[in-house]
């Protein structure tokens, strides 16, 4: 899992871990909007597992007002459609 906010997203996989006795979620933070913290979080990704047999993604905004990420980046564009190219092609 990944998620812009640490503590949740550990509270989360702690959840799930409870939940179903699966001991090996694992979580990250990143803002996927970066596609620096996209990068980082993928060669994470790769230095801790030795495969990926299953990779969901599902993140998204919509936004009232037009932003920019911090790679200038018109906000929804870089998050609902370039992370997940960059992460899964990083992944590859």
């Amino acid at each position: 899992m990944i998620s812009r906010n640490a503590e949740k997203c550990a509270s989360v996989a702690a959840e799930i871990r409870q939940q179903t006795g699966n001991s090996a979620v694992m979580h990250l933070a990143a803002d996927l909007s970066s596609q620096a913290q996209v990068r980082r979080a993928a060669a994470q990704m790769r230095e801790t597992l030795p495969r990926i047999d299953v990779l969901l993604n599902n993140a998204g905004a919509i936004h009232d007002k037009r932003a920019l990420s911090a790679d200038g980046i018109e906000m929804t564009w870089a998050l609902n459609h370039l992370s997940y190219f960059l992460f899964t092609n990083e992944l590859l």
